[in-house]
């Protein structure tokens, strides 16, 4: 939650995919995936429901992802590019798994937010999120006494981050994993509101 007990949650409750009701018509006990999203973020958890299974393989295309994504292993703490039309494996560990999916947008970039946060991309701390387009756009909002968040995100390149809004630290990124992280500071509003505004770009 943020520091004033708002909860940062998904935008609905999640639900099983549609190839956990075929499985189970089929009486196979395949693992429950289940999803939900906040904004384009898609997020999915699976646990296994038969004696022995390591394993899930997720298709995009389950999810409503219709070119390629960006998938972080919430549990693991890394992540992958997962290409148009792919799938990915979800492994069990202590028998569930966890595991945030963001669209790689035309600027090649996916922003995937705050990672240390259950929903990384929660709207009630990023209200507004445009990525898909040339520039990548975030708004950050902050409570009372909060004065940074750390956003993370994939780009194909190191990307250049503006500050519309408020302030940002030096950009950290690794050309091996192409992740960037970069912590941002509020600013206060004509309303008094205390956000920051990025945005980002190839």
């Amino acid at each position: 939650m943020r520091a004033d007990s708002v909860l940062l949650k998904p935008d609905e409750p999640a639900e099983p995919v549609d190839a956990v009701f075929l499985s189970d018509a089929q009486s196979s006990r395949a693992p429950m995936v289940a999803a939900t999203h906040s904004g384009e973020e898609v997020e999915v958890f699976a646990y296994p429901r038969a004696q022995g299974e390591q394993e899930v393989r997720v298709p995009l295309r389950e999810l409503g992802i219709s070119g390629p994504a960006y998938e972080w292993d919430w549990v693991g703490g890394k992540g992958r590019r997962i290409a148009s039309g792919g799938s990915f494996p979800m492994g069990f560990r202590s028998g569930w798994a966890y595991a945030v999916l963001m669209p790689i947008g035309r600027d090649h970039v996916a922003l995937l937010g705050d990672t240390d946060k259950i929903v990384p991309l929660a709207r009630e701390r990023f209200p507004t999120v445009t990525n898909g387009a040339a520039t990548t756009r975030v708004v950050v909002s902050y409570a009372v006494g909060e004065n940074e968040v750390t956003l993370t995100g994939y780009a194909a390149r190191r990307p250049k981050v503006r500050a519309i809004r408020g302030g940002v630290d030096s950009l950290r990124y690794a050309a091996a994993t192409h992740l960037f992280q970069v912590t941002v500071h509020p600013g206060e509003g004509p309303d008094g509101a205390r956000s920051a505004e990025l945005a980002i770009r190839d």
